[in-house]
């Protein structure tokens, strides 16, 4: 997508992902990130929702700035996710990231599109489950043959919020 996002915003979008999704703020926006997921789906976002995104933003500007990190995921529950127009808007953020699909309206998980192929691929559902998407494999042909390992820890959750 070709419009800068403000570094402000930007940062304050992903760390809204990171509590909302539960997932470090370095998984959803890599120093490294030559696909960009974070930018497809605050513009995803912000182009569907218009000025509700935008009150979402201002609204956890506000929490990060009144209280600290620890609180945050409470306070988005109360603040954000308990509104009754701010909370639809913020977990179809959390779907994007999740299933890289945005349900249009919010309450109709079969009437969605998906926002890319990469959004497919780089949804955090395939790591949170320990797989990859269908049709996409990482993995040499005939790896189904071995035992998958057992699963670990998720250190990819240590610095994420989890409202």
């Amino acid at each position: 997508m070709s419009d800068a996002v403000p570094d402000s915003s930007m940062n304050t979008f992903v760390e809204l992902s990171s509590v909302l999704t539960g997932y470090a703020r370095e998984v959803l926006a890599p120093p490294f990130d030559s696909i960009d997921l974070k930018s497809l789906y605050y513009q995803t976002a912000q182009q569907a929702q218009g000025a509700v995104f935008d009150q979402i933003l201002s609204t956890f500007a506000q929490i990060m700035s009144a209280t600290p990190p620890d609180q945050w995921p409470q306070e988005v529950q109360e603040k954000i996710l308990s509104d009754a127009t701010l909370g639809p808007a913020a977990r179809q953020i959390l779907k994007l990231w999740f299933v890289g699909i945005w349900y249009d309206p919010p309450d109709q998980i079969n009437q969605g599109h998906i926002v890319s192929m990469q959004a497919y691929i780089g949804g955090l559902v395939w790591d949170t489950i320990q797989a990859h998407p269908m049709g996409d494999s990482q993995f040499a042909f005939g790896y189904w043959g071995s035992d998958p390992p057992p699963p670990g820890p998720f250190p990819r959750f240590e610095k994420g919020g989890g409202a």
